[in-house]
């Protein structure tokens, strides 16, 4: 996914740089006359930013699914234990440090004191096991579940020092405290979620509070005015609409209605880059899009014919085609973020693919 915005004011720009960390896949196109190196960051404003989708809720367990809105609204109001730098050192954000054993079956987590949840619930260990130990919970059919299975238990080890119990060493450990995709490693208030308003009104300790979402139309978030960083955040508002369409999403940031928008549509990105008054932003997730077969019924149940459609999909072509280049090729699951070793990728060969049909 893209992102077109119009240049504006140092807030703006800065509240920028966090959307950025949020992990959001995005491509941002700001109009203005100064780039974001050039100005300096100043206080208050809306941001007003356009997407494609609507938020499916806010509650890891009961959100139909992280993307959208959801995602990023989700980072601004709750925050992780930790986030991963451009080297993937360990940032402290609501954890202090994470210790492993010599086993490395066992690692321990320090968490920061003295901070609170927007609805005045402390956050401290109780927080954190609550809400890790919802996802852990078979009965509670966690969808992402699946990715951290070695996980075992979380258990306190004081008031603010929790030890999380593996089945066995996992490297992963980190990556799943600090994923940025989804809702995982997101602490929410026990309260919020006890009280179950949090997939729709979601309560966390992040830079910005929950203030309305009106479904189809918009979400609004506004400034925390105790965040536990000082100093932060530097905008009073954001407001963040679905707009499907993508040409009226090009209109509302082409006519000033919006500062951001979401896109992966290769016209708009191309014109806009190519525009002076605008400057561009990349990200790029590790990850594929995967098409999936059903391989029960003829003719897809031969594997013969599966392996013939794989050969026969010309991958470079098709990626060319449809973004004009502003996609990456790439022939793992990981893209250009993670090499590999020869992954058996079945080339486009039309030969070898009409060989198998006629088998």
């Amino acid at each position: 996914m893209k992102q077109i915005r119009r240049k504006a004011n140092a807030p703006k720009m800065a509240l920028f740089a966090i959307l950025l960390a949020m992990g959001m896949i995005v491509m941002a196109v700001a109009a203005g006359n100064a780039s974001a190196q050039d100005v300096k960051a100043k206080y208050g404003g809306t941001l007003r930013i356009v997407g494609e989708l609507d938020a499916m809720g806010f509650d890891a367990v009961k959100a139909r699914s992280t993307v959208g809105a959801g995602r990023a609204v989700g980072n601004l109001v709750m925050e992780k234990l930790f986030r991963r730098g451009k080297d993937d050192t360990l940032i402290p954000v609501l954890g202090l440090s994470a210790t492993p054993s010599e086993d490395g079956k066992t690692w321990t987590v320090k968490l920061r004191e003295g901070i609170k949840f927007h609805d005045g619930t402390p956050f401290n260990a109780d927080a954190v096991i609550r809400h890790w130990q919802r996802l852990l919970d078979p009965k509670n059919r966690y969808r992402h579940r699946i990715l951290f299975r070695p996980i075992v238990s979380v258990e306190k080890a004081g008031e603010y020092e929790v030890r999380f119990l593996l089945k066995h060493a996992w490297v992963p450990f980190l990556s799943v405290l600090t994923n940025p995709s989804g809702f995982t490693a997101l602490i929410p208030s026990p309260k919020a979620v006890e009280e179950d308003v949090q997939n729709r009104a979601p309560v966390g300790t992040g830079p910005f509070i929950f203030k309305e979402w009106k479904s189809g139309d918009h979400i609004t978030v506004t400034k925390n005015p105790n965040y536990w960083q000082k100093g932060k955040p530097y905008l009073d508002e954001i407001t963040l609409r679905p707009i499907p369409d993508h040409e009226s999403r090009y209109a509302a940031l082409a006519s000033g209605q919006a500062d951001i928008m979401i896109t992966d549509r290769p016209a708009h990105v191309k014109k806009l880059t190519a525009n002076p008054d605008f400057t561009k932003y990349v990200l790029n997730f590790r990850g594929a899009v995967i098409l999936a077969l059903n391989n029960s019924k003829p003719p897809l149940d031969d594997v013969r014919v599966r392996r013939a459609m794989a050969l026969a999909w010309d991958q470079k072509k098709y990626i060319k085609a449809s973004f004009k280049d502003i996609v990456p090729y790439t022939e793992n699951w990981f893209g250009d973020s993670l090499k590999c070793d020869d992954v058996a990728y079945l080339r486009h060969d039309l030969k070898k693919a009409k060989a198998l049909i006629a088998e």
